[in-house]
């Protein structure tokens, strides 16, 4: 529609079930013109008679979300097999990366009963796991897991940490697990063998 030259304001009404990420101004005859006030939000937009302001826009994304467990690895291999039981109220905490500005605080997501975990809402883009050590265990093997089916990230062993988990836009991030280790003794005894029977009499 046609406007009266003027300063203008422009407000994105969000829509449901998106994330903004950011916002652009446009140009006038190829130059800039405006300034994002926030990722909803372009002010400042000064038309004279016969100005176009074009390409204002809106990025907006599907949220994304991350999900694994923390499990006792009874054999150490870093793979959660069945039987392998789950490790309740263990800390997880999630660090995200965003392509510009400063890095938001972390998150703290604490595992249920069955050591599952699950951080979803987020905002699309890198993501850091990393779990807390669990009392009363020691560190095993973290892996990895996969984002539609591709592996996504690196797991940092020993660390407890899985690094560069990339999200895009809509997608869930699953099966970033953490294996803990339950300590185990062995015994023995040095004895003069008087028989040579090779046990303790």
């Amino acid at each position: 529609p046609l406007i009266t030259p003027g300063q203008y304001r422009v407000v994105e009404t969000q829509p449901s079930g998106y994330l903004s990420i950011g916002a652009t101004v446009g140009t006038v005859n190829g130059s800039p013109r405006g300034v994002v006030e926030s990722p909803n939000v372009i002010t400042t937009i000064a038309l004279d008679g016969g100005d176009n302001s074009v390409q204002n826009d809106f990025a907006e994304a599907k949220p994304v979300s991350l999900s694994g467990h923390v499990f006792h690895d009874r054999d150490n291999d870093g793979i959660r097999d069945s039987g392998e039981e789950g490790i309740g109220g263990a800390t997880i905490q999630l660090q995200f990366y965003p392509v510009s500005g400063p890095a938001p605080g972390v998150i703290s997501i604490i595992t249920a009963a069955d050591g599952s975990w699950v951080a979803d809402g987020l905002t699309p883009g890198t993501w850091d796991v990393v779990e807390v050590q669990p009392g009363g265990y020691l560190d095993g093997l973290d892996r990895a897991g996969t984002v539609n089916g591709v592996n996504r990230g690196t797991a940092h062993n020993p660390g407890d940490s899985i690094t560069s988990v990339l999200l895009p836009s809509g997608q869930a991030g699953i099966n970033y697990d953490f294996g803990e280790l339950i300590a185990s003794t062995i015994s023995g005894q040095v004895h003069a063998d008087r028989d040579g029977d090779c046990e303790v009499d």
